[in-house]
């Protein structure tokens, strides 16, 4: 299951990015018929069609599922807009999840990507939704191995949107989120008969849920 997910999400990215690429090639050549007969557009406009902006952003989320993240937005034309992500975030949605937390999994790993549809409401002022996607694990993120403390290994979902204000090379977002969680625990600690001290159980536990987060973001475009 794990394999399964890790590879439609590794085959995900990469669709967006050829989707990103193919619609950045097409804002390519309307932006260069639009040079040929204007002088207007400025270097670094993000308000006028070009081939393709990118950038970095950090952000913290508050809510059920604390934490924080580096984005590097990608983004294709005035409408369209991707972001890779890398985050650690605290124990999330332990109480709705029913999940046992101890010291070895107090902090997570998180790696996805967001797709947005991007609505403007001014030069720099945007309104976006998509989803994000994004593997989360605690111990190794980057692989399904499995050691012999306790480790969470899984996905997130978030339908998002948000609001996007700012100049054209900083701006500042808040946006909300809608998290589904679903995860494995492997190795949890457990009372051997009863009684302690406490030892890794054999059991694999799958949890899932829903928790709502507020992300505030602040953007620096190229």
């Amino acid at each position: 299951m794990e394999v399964a997910m890790k590879t439609k999400l590794v085959a995900f990215i990469v669709t967006v990015i050829f989707c990103a690429s193919y619609s950045s090639g097409n804002d390519g050549q309307v932006a260069r018929k639009g040079i040929r007969d204007s002088t207007s557009t400025a270097s670094g406009d993000r308000s006028a069609p070009a081939a393709i902006t990118t950038g970095v952003a950090v952000s913290v989320m508050i809510g059920e599922a604390g934490g924080a993240s580096v984005y590097f937005p990608i983004i294709a034309g005035r409408r369209f807009r991707i972001e890779p992500e890398l985050g650690l975030f605290g124990s999330p949605h332990s109480k709705r999840l029913g999940i046992q937390e101890n010291q070895y999994t107090a902090t997570w790993g998180k790696l996805g990507v967001g797709v947005f549809y991007v609505c403007p409401l001014g030069a720099y002022s945007n309104v976006y939704f998509g989803p994000r996607i994004a593997r989360v694990a605690t111990g190794y993120l980057f692989s399904d191995e499995v050691g012999e403390l306790p480790e969470r290994k899984g996905y997130l979902i978030a339908p998002s949107g948000g609001l996007e204000l700012g100049s054209s090379h900083f701006t500042f977002s808040l946006e909300l989120q809608l998290d589904y969680i679903r995860v494995k625990c492997y190795n949890d600690l457990v009372l051997a008969n009863g009684m302690g001290p406490p030892v890794p159980s054999h059991d694999v536990v799958t949890r899932a849920g829903f928790a709502i987060g507020v992300q505030m973001s602040l953007h620096w475009y190229f």
